[in-house]
């Protein structure tokens, strides 16, 4: 193969988008030192073009790409909605302690609201 093109890519990946994500995952893979999985025919080549020849060769499995990137994205954006509900939970908490804080300073008999009970101060 001189030249790799798109189209030689879309036998293998139908879906221009996915071949999009496909080439660009395997190409950051090249680029941070998984070795290429196909000959060099110069030693310059960008990684972009390596995983564009792997996937129009078919050395690249496809489905597996895909299952690792569909898990990776499951996985992420699990950890994102953890992280970021544990930062709501923190401020709202900050919230809570500053709103009681100043209410005890200005009225003794109040009470300091805890998550789940009411502690009356004395």
């Amino acid at each position: 193969m001189a030249r790799i093109t798109n189209e030689d890519c879309l036998v293998k990946v139908p879906n221009s988008f996915e071949l999009i994500t496909i080439a660009s995952h395997r190409s950051r893979e090249i680029s941070t030192g998984s070795a290429p999985k196909i000959e060099l025919k110069h030693k310059n080549e960008k990684p972009t073009v390596i995983a564009l020849r792997e996937i129009a060769s078919g050395i690249v499995d496809v489905n597996e790409v895909r299952e690792y990137l569909i898990e990776s994205k499951r996985t992420s954006n699990t950890v994102a909605n953890m992280l970021k509900q544990a930062e709501e939970a923190e401020a709202e908490m900050e919230t809570a302690g500053t709103t009681t804080g100043s209410k005890e300073s200005q009225d003794p008999s109040s009470e300091a609201i805890i998550p789940d009970e009411v502690v009356k101060n004395d």
